[in-house]
């Protein structure tokens, strides 16, 4: 081998040390986009099932305060109730003793009658 073939073995040396390192760079960037994607892929998954669970809390919570209004309500309704209750039962009292004391009235009445 003569030495005039030196510098074109080198050339060709460096022309395939740059394409296999223009292959793999090409394979690196070729695996990082996949990786990309799928990361890309995966998060937007990810948002979307927050924003489905995000959905569903917020309608849980809606419906648990309607619920909660739709009770107050009531209990506000029972409240109201219970105290015409409450009345009622007082002027039933009050009518009771009316009563007692009438009918005492009148053992006394029918006793003095009696003892006459």
């Amino acid at each position: 081998m003569s030495v005039e073939w030196l510098p074109h073995i080198a050339t060709i040396t460096v022309a395939i040390i740059a394409a296999l390192s223009a292959f793999a760079t090409q394979r690196q960037a070729s695996k990082a986009n996949r990786q990309a994607q799928l990361d890309t892929i995966r998060a937007d998954s990810e948002v979307e099932a927050f924003n489905r669970a995000r959905a569903f809390d917020v309608g849980t919570i809606e419906r648990q305060n309607a619920v909660i209004k739709e009770q107050a309500s009531e209990l506000k309704a029972q409240k109201q109730e219970r105290q015409l209750d409450k009345e009622e039962l007082k002027l039933k009292d009050r009518k009771i003793e009316e009563l007692r004391n009438e009918l005492a009235e009148l053992k006394r009445g029918i006793e003095t009658a009696e003892d006459s």
